[in-house]
C-alpha cells in the first residue's frame, strides 16, 4: 500500500448540502445574536482554564438543536448515503463531528485514530448500543472485564485449536452446501447468495455449537441444510433479521437517544416495533429451546470434558437443573457475534466474485492446482493457498460485516488528538476506514493483489 491522494475515500455520493430550514434559520439566528454574549464569556473562560488546548473536529454548521437531522430526514433516514456525503465533506482528516438532534457523535474514517478508540475500551465503551441490545438479552454480552472473561472463557472451553477443533464440522457442511447448490442449479432455481450464505452459516454454527460432539456424524445437526429444515430455518433467519434490525434502527434513532426520556419516547412513538422486537426474540427461542432440552435430556451422557459441557459450565449452566432463559440469551450472543459475521462475508465475498470473473477463475485454478477436485483435510492446508486469503482480506476491507461500531465517551482526557466531550459518541467506521486513501490505492477498486503474502500472518 502506498499513499493517494487523487480518490476521495467516499467518492461517487453528494457533497453534503444542508436543506434550507428558513424559519429555522430565522429562529437560529435570532437567537445565536442572544446568545453570542454568554458564548463569548464562555469561550472565555475555557480558553483562560486551557480546556480548548485541542483542536475541535470539523463540523456542518446544522440547525440548532436539530444539528443535521434535517438532511438525514430529507434522505429518508437512509443512514450510510447520509454518512458517506457527510464524510465526504467535512471528514478530510479523518474525524468529523456530526450532531443528529440532541445528540453529538464523531464520524471516525482514519484507521490511527480507529485503533486509538478501540484499544481503549475502558474509555470509550459500548454504553447505549449496548445497554439497548440488553434490553432485549439480559443475560447475554456484557461489557468491559465481563466481556474479556467471557471471550477468555469461550476460548478455554474450545482450546487453543479452535480452527481445527472445528474444521471438521465446516468441511462436512461445506460439502453439503455444494450438493444444495449444485441441486438448485440442475432445477434452473435463482440462488439467492445472502440467503444460501446465511444458511450454510446457520448449518456450520449448528454442527459446531448445536451439538454435544461436533465430531460425530451420526449426532443430527438442527440446523442441517436438508429441505426438511428450510422452513424452520427461514423463519429462523427472518425473525433473526427482524430483532437485529429493530435494535440498529433504535440505537441509530436520534429519538431514543435523547437523554432521560428517549426510551419512552420511543417506545411511545413506535409500539409497533417494540411489539415485532419481542415476537422475533420469541420466535428464535422457540426454535432454539427444544434443541437444547433434546441436548440436556439425558446429563449423564454428555462428557464433563467436552467442548459442550466446558462451555455450559463457563457460562455458569448446571447441566443437572439448566436455566433456558440463560442458555437462551448466550445463544442470541453467540449467533449475533458469530453467524452475522461468517454468512455476511461469505455472501459478500461470493457476490464480488461474481463480479469479477477473471478472479474468480485465478482463485479456482489456484485451489484446484493445490487440491485437485478433493476439499483440503485441514485448516492449515488452506495456508498453502494465500490468494483465497488475500481475496477474503480484500471481500472484507470493501464489505466489512460491521460498517460501524459505536464507542461512548466516558473519559475524554484519553482522546488526545482533538476535543470531545462525555456523553458524546464515536462511530468508528469501517466502511469508511477501508476506503481512505491516504492509505490505500484505488479504495474502491477489488483487488487482493494488494495483500501481499507476508501480510497475511495475522490473517491466519
Amino acid at each position: 500500500m502506498t499513499p493517494s491522494t487523487t480518490v476521495n475515500p467516499l467518492s461517487r455520493v453528494d457533497e453534503y448540502k444542508e436543506v434550507q430550514w428558513y424559519y429555522w434559520d430565522a429562529a437560529s439566528t435570532v437567537a445565536g445574536i442572544v446568545y453570542t454574549p454568554f458564548s463569548l464569556l464562555a469561550a472565555s473562560y475555557h480558553w483562560l482554564r486551557g480546556y480548548r488546548s485541542k483542536p475541535l473536529p470539523p463540523c456542518a454548521r446544522g440547525h440548532g438543536w436539530l444539528g443535521s437531522l434535517p438532511e438525514l430526514a430529507e434522505r429518508k433516514y437512509r443512514l450510510l448515503p447520509f454518512l458517506r456525503s457527510y464524510a465526504h465533506t467535512y471528514g478530510d482528516h479523518g474525524i468529523c463531528k456530526l450532531q443528529i438532534g440532541p445528540k453529538v457523535f464523531y464520524l471516525i474514517s482514519d484507521p490511527k485514530l480507529a485503533s486509538a478508540i478501540l484499544k481503549k475500551s475502558s474509555a470509550f465503551t459500548r454504553g447505549e448500543s449496548l445497554r439497548i441490545w440488553r434490553k432485549f438479552s439480559p443475560g447475554g454480552l456484557d461489557e468491559g472485564k465481563e466481556t474479556l472473561k467471557y471471550r477468555k472463557q469461550a476460548l478455554q472451553a474450545i482450546g487453543a485449536g479452535h480452527f481445527a477443533h472445528y474444521f471438521p464440522s465446516i468441511r462436512l457442511v461445506a460439502e453439503e452446501w455444494e450438493k444444495r447448490i449444485a441441486g438448485l442449479a440442475e432445477l434452473g432455481v435463482p440462488v439467492d447468495i445472502m440467503m444460501e450464505s446465511e444458511r450454510a452459516a446457520l448449518a456450520a454454527i449448528g454442527e459446531s455449537l448445536f451439538k454435544i460432539d461436533p465430531h460425530d456424524p451420526d449426532e443430527s445437526n438442527p440446523f442441517s441444510l436438508d429441505a426438511e429444515n428450510d422452513q424452520k430455518c427461514v423463519e429462523f433467519l427472518h425473525a433473526f433479521h427482524t430483532l437485529f434490525g429493530l435494535i440498529t434502527t433504535r440505537i441509530s434513532s436520534s429519538l431514543a437517544n435523547i437523554p432521560y426520556v428517549g426510551d419512552q419516547l420511543y417506545n411511545w412513538k413506535y409500539q409497533k416495533e417494540s411489539v415485532q422486537m419481542e415476537q422475533a426474540k420469541q420466535t428464535l427461542k422457540m426454535v432454539l429451546r427444544p434443541i437444547f432440552e433434546e441436548l440436556l435430556q439425558d446429563p449423564e451422557r454428555i462428557p464433563p470434558d467436552s467442548h459442550f459441557a466446558m462451555l455450559l459450565k463457563n457460562f455458569g449452566i448446571d447441566i443437572q437443573n439448566p436455566d433456558y432463559d440463560l442458555i437462551l440469551d448466550q445463544s442470541l450472543g453467540f449467533l449475533q457475534a458469530s453467524f452475522e459475521t461468517a454468512s455476511k462475508s461469505l455472501g459478500w465475498t461470493l457476490y464480488t466474485l461474481t463480479q469479477h470473473p477473471e478472479i474468480q477463475t485465478k482463485l479456482r485454478e489456484a485451489l484446484r492446482q493445490q487440491f485437485g477436485h478433493s476439499p483440503p483435510e485441514s485448516f492449515e492446508d488452506l495456508k498453502s493457498v494465500p490468494y483465497l486469503f488475500q481475496v477474503i482480506e480484500e471481500s472484507l476491507r470493501l464489505f466489512p460485516p460491521f460498517p460501524f461500531l459505536l464507542r461512548d465517551i466516558d473519559k475524554p482526557e484519553s482522546f488526545k488528538e482533538y476535543e470531545v466531550n462525555k456523553g458524546e459518541t464515536f462511530i468508528v467506521a469501517p466502511f469508511f476506514v477501508h476506503r481512505n486513501p491516504e492509505y490505500w490505492d484505488d479504495p474502491e477498486t477489488f483487488n487482493p493483489d494488494r495483500f501481499k503474502e507476508e501480510m497475511l500472518t495475522d490473517a491466519w
